[in-house]
């Protein structure tokens, strides 16, 4: 990840764009004003996606923008809209072998700059399964962020033993995120300590793909290890859409970076020691060696003669000799 402790913040934009490109430009710059790290969109051909008749086709195909419309994204995410902020990065979850394609495109965008728009890409949830997509995505050497929602442990075994048998150059998982595929989801199945599960599973950094409401669960799953939190933004949720009800609005999505924010300070780096500021505390809250009677000069001092009080000064409570 990119720093020590630092929680990459994915503002998982979607489809809450509503099939709109105006509306796209505004979640990047949304996403950039909120603090995320990351903006997210879906790279998909709803006809190849699913089947006509699929109940869902008429409404994926209503929210799918075009592949010049992603190149304006893309764009827009190496143009920082408040200068004080580094560049937004650009990602994309791809849903068929076709979508990678296109990623290497949109992946030159910007190469007069020090780094590419869009450097990794995401699996989500449904194509965990799709392994010839996972494979193209390898072969193109994409770093790869697999998110597990609805899956078993061997169905993510089986994932990233075709990733890594197929990856070139360049291409590496960068985290497995755990996730509960319900929109919204109930906090009760977010078993976040699944995410644990699948670091001693498999060795890579996890974090959480977070659909419950409000960012409870997703402050929490930092508390737990995640070095990644992926949550949905929008402009407006009281929207029509399949993810306006489970995602933040910006002030909301800003309460939480800033709480990820503290969270990802306090955790500190694991050694027990006194911080700097416990210094002088110690010094006024623990116990010295006083005197408990007068002691004349020259007299071989008892344990009846002193007592453990707090003071400024004086020897430490438990010196002995």
């Amino acid at each position: 990840m990119k720093l020590s402790n630092h929680v990459e913040i994915v503002a998982e934009a979607g489809v809450n764009h509503n099939g709109e490109l105006a509306t796209a430009l505004a979640l990047v710059a949304a996403a950039l004003e909120v603090g995320a790290d990351v903006v997210k969109f879906q790279l998909y051909q709803t006809e190849r996606l699913l089947v006509p008749d699929h109940p869902d086709f008429q409404m994926l195909k209503g929210l799918e923008l075009t592949l010049k419309d992603f190149e304006e994204l893309a764009w827009k995410c190496r143009v920082s809209v408040v200068s004080w902020r580094p560049d937004l990065e650009f990602l994309v979850s791809v849903f068929h072998t076709e979508a990678v394609a296109w990623a290497e495109k949109l992946r030159v965008i910007g190469e007069r700059t020090l780094r590419p728009s869009l450097r990794r890409l995401k699996i989500p949830s449904g194509e965990l399964t799709n392994l010839p997509l996972i494979q193209a995505v390898a072969e193109a050497g994409f770093p790869v962020i697999i998110s597990t929602g609805m899956a078993r442990l061997s169905e993510v075994e089986a994932a990233i033993e075709s990733f890594e048998a197929h990856r070139t150059p360049g291409a590496y998982i960068d985290a497995l995120l755990h996730c509960t595929s319900e929109y919204p989801a109930d906090p009760a199945h977010a078993n976040l300590r699944a995410m644990e599960t699948l670091r001693r599973a498999f060795g890579y950094p996890v974090g959480l793909s977070d659909h419950t409401p409000g960012w409870e669960v997703a402050v929490a799953a930092v508390a737990l290890g995640a070095v990644m939190v992926e949550k949905h933004l929008t402009l407006d949720s009281n929207q029509e859409g399949p993810d306006h009800k489970s995602s933040l609005m910006p002030a909301e999505f800003t309460q939480m970076v800033k709480m990820i924010r503290n969270i990802e300070r306090a955790l500190g780096d694991g050694r027990k020691r006194p911080s700097p500021a416990e210094g002088a505390m110690a010094q006024r809250s623990r116990k010295k060696l006083v005197a408990a009677v007068p002691i004349p000069k020259g007299v071989v001092i008892t344990e009846e003669m002193v007592t453990r009080l707090r003071a400024e000064g004086g020897l430490h409570a438990n010196t002995v000799g």
